[in-house]
């Protein structure tokens, strides 16, 4: 009921006949211990914790991941189930990280940083977050080739998913004692392309680090289009934070003048700016603008040249 699920629906999941639900559900009696498990994993919930009774717990709740949607109205019970699975395994992982005496890295450089609504600008404290990130992560100021590589060195678990909805590009699950899950949607057009998914896991990266609700829980699902004033300001700084983690600003500007990259054509700087740092065509013109190598309509027009 809290998912919003069918019963053919959570049979599919379960893998548990719909007649043998609905024999269960009529007659009363308890599952066996393989349907058990099975009934848990499908509706994302470990079993430990439904036998102990704890499902109830918040951070375990439908709820949680219903308010990390700027739309509920399209809300749909398998988008619901990836979440409250991503949770479910994010506890899993660092419970083991844990115990191995490996917990994940990413929470010793994490500081939760509120939007203020009196910041007009939040991309540009998401350029000083990045900055921020590259030295607290020791990550240097080159090139990240690898970022799932790295991502995974701090603790990170990536997966890719497909969410019922396009608009929706990634999810960052996080909260603590747990591992950080990022899922990124396979169905998004910018996560289709190498390049854009680079930058959306980055952007994710941001979201982990600075952003959490109530009880430290980070549950933030990302749209390709802003959805309401707060969740379109994290959404902004996020944006700025990317580009400015991929390729930080003073390293791009130290290379841009090694290059004589300044003397080029805007569309030649956008293109090498992309090229060598691993960033989309739109993302590279809008930090060329950002970082002051280009003029601000030029990259704008630049930035939506295909």
């Amino acid at each position: 009921m809290d998912l919003g699920a069918s019963v053919a629906q959570v049979a599919g999941w379960s893998g548990i006949r719909e007649a043998r639900l609905a024999e269960l559900e009529k007659s009363g009696k308890g599952l066996s211990s393989f349907e058990f498990e099975h009934w848990c994993r499908g509706l994302a919930v470990a079993p430990g914790a439904f036998w102990a009774g704890r499902d109830a717990d918040p951070r375990r709740g439908v709820a949680r991941f219903k308010t990390a949607w700027a739309q509920t109205d399209k809300l749909s019970a398998e988008d619901l189930r990836l979440l409250s699975l991503a949770g479910e395994v994010g506890r899993v992982v660092g419970g083991l990280l844990t115990d191995m005496g490996k917990p994940p890295r990413l929470a010793e450089v994490r500081r939760l940083v509120p939007v203020t609504a009196a910041n007009a600008r939040p991309w540009e404290e998401g350029y000083h977050l990045a900055e921020e990130a590259r030295r607290s992560m020791e990550l240097g100021d080159g090139v990240l080739v690898a970022l799932d590589a790295t991502l995974q060195d701090w603790g990170v678990s990536v997966a890719e998913v497909e969410f019922t909805i396009e608009g929706v590009e990634a999810a960052s699950i996080w909260e603590p004692r747990a591992a950080p899950v990022l899922l990124v949607n396979r169905r998004a057009p910018r996560c289709r392309l190498p390049l854009g998914r680079r930058a959306v896991l980055a952007h994710e990266l941001c979201h982990l680090l600075h952003d959490a609700g109530e009880g430290d829980l980070c549950t933030l699902v990302s749209w390709a289009e802003d959805q309401g004033t707060y969740a379109q300001a994290v959404e902004q700084r996020a944006r700025g934070f990317a580009p400015a983690f991929l390729a930080a600003p003073a390293a791009l500007r130290a290379w841009c003048k090694r290059e004589g990259i300044g003397t080029e054509d805007g569309k030649s700087v956008v293109a090498r700016i992309a090229a060598h740092w691993g960033l989309s065509w739109e993302g590279a013109a809008y930090h060329a603008m950002n970082t002051r190598l280009l003029q601000q309509g030029e990259a704008r027009e630049l930035a939506h040249t295909p």
